[in-house]
């Protein structure tokens, strides 16, 4: 059950089509509705699916595999078309993995955003190891990691900025893509080096005005009145022992943070900051590609 795209934005999300899948698929009809923009679902069976039986056994797992994916993806798809969402036909690959596929649908779709929750779990450092981290690296569009408890709109959204035009390419994306509430908190972040703060007589006071600065550069880029977005800097060594407890304390609902473009469509480093953010906020992340 599929509904006729227009030229509203366009979402593409990755289901596993397990329970928790399900949840952030609402969180994600949410964002749709929203914005508003049509969702395209995308599944992959994993290729190493039935490895080591015989050829007539793997055969027929595969079909009954395949015949399960196809009805799952069906009823999300109704579910989201029952609730008023434009929803694209779905895509199941077969034989690649999921994240390749989403490039190939981002591509011949013409999608602006790719929506994936997060399978990180505690004491695996800051790589995610999962469909998300691989698209975080290699998107040409924007990919929200969901995590934590979402819910949209968003109540309060931290923009990480380190005042160069690529941080603030990435933010106007960002405002504008994620659906907030009126009375919605919007920070412009920066973390000040703690070591230069002692030693250089004038970077607190520079770093506090350019923070300043860019808060209203930023309003103005968006169309925002004055004092719409508020400038917060920290201060610290490690950008990561900073953020997390900051993002948690405060309860942000969502951080939006730039890459560094390394050229070409493939980048082979996001940068420890946005790769650890990824892996270990307690809120959803929007990561926009620098490159472009």
């Amino acid at each position: 059950m599929t509904t006729t795209l227009d030229d509203r934005m366009q979402i593409v999300f990755a289901t596993d089509l397990q329970a928790r899948s399900r949840t952030l698929l609402g969180v994600a009809g949410d964002l749709a509705r929203a914005i508003p923009a049509s969702i395209t679902l995308v599944h992959a069976l994993q290729p190493e699916l039935g490895r080591g039986l015989s050829g007539g056994d793997r055969q027929t797992l595969w079909v009954r595999a395949r015949q399960e994916a196809e009805a799952a993806l069906d009823l999300q798809v109704r579910e989201l078309a029952d609730a008023g969402i434009e929803v694209g036909a779905p895509v199941l690959a077969l034989d690649e993995p999921v994240d390749r596929a989403i490039l190939v649908v981002v591509e011949a779709r013409g999608a602006d955003m790719v929506v994936a929750g997060s399978t990180a779990r505690e004491g695996k450092g800051h790589r995610i190891g999962s469909t998300a981290d691989r698209l975080l690296r290699t998107s040409p569009v924007p990919v929200l990691v969901l995590r934590g408890e979402p819910t949209v709109p968003f109540g309060s959204v931290a923009l990480l900025t380190d005042f160069s035009p690529r941080s603030r390419r990435a933010h106007i994306t960002g405002v504008r893509a994620l659906p907030t509430t009126d009375e919605a908190t919007i920070h412009l972040v920066h973390v000040g080096d703690e070591t230069l703060r002692v030693l250089a007589a004038t970077y607190e006071e520079r770093t506090l005005t350019e923070a300043i600065d860019e808060t209203r550069t930023l309003g103005e880029a968006l169309g925002l009145p004055a004092g719409r977005i508020q400038p917060r800097v920290e201060w610290g060594r490690d950008p990561l022992d900073v953020l997390l407890p900051i993002l948690a304390a405060d309860e942000y609902d969502a951080l939006v943070l730039g890459t560094h473009g390394h050229g070409g469509f493939r980048r082979a480093l996001i940068g420890s900051v946005a790769m650890g953010l990824a892996q270990s906020a307690p809120c959803s992340v929007l990561v926009v590609p620098g490159d472009g």
